[in-house]
């Protein structure tokens, strides 16, 4: 495996709508692709889910944030969508390389 490590999720999410709004409204809109392929294990599954990296209450407050980079699968979008959602992930791959980790 990689290294670990523990980060404010909600706080992240949170700064982004404060300075990037437009971005967070994609990516609380635009749904992500998320992958687990186990083909090669004694009984294989393939599963697969689509759903944007953050969650909102009905108030708009952020109650998920989903990140995981090594488990997106094809993002499944019209062509019209594609280039605001990959400007809004950079934002918010950027975000999270930034903000205070625990190791």
């Amino acid at each position: 495996g990689g290294d670990s490590f523990l980060i404010d999720a909600f706080r992240v999410a949170e700064n982004l709508r404060a300075s990037h709004p437009h971005a967070f409204d994609v990516l609380a809109r635009i749904p992500a692709t998320f992958i687990k392929d186990h083909a090669r294990r004694e009984q294989p599954v393939l599963m697969s889910y689509q759903r944007p990296h953050f969650s909102l209450s009905a108030s708009g407050q952020v109650i998920g944030v989903f990140w995981s980079p090594p488990f997106e699968g094809p993002l499944r979008v019209r062509l019209s969508e594609m280039d605001a959602y990959y400007a809004a992930y950079r934002h918010l791959h950027a975000a999270i390389e930034s903000a205070p980790a625990w190791r």
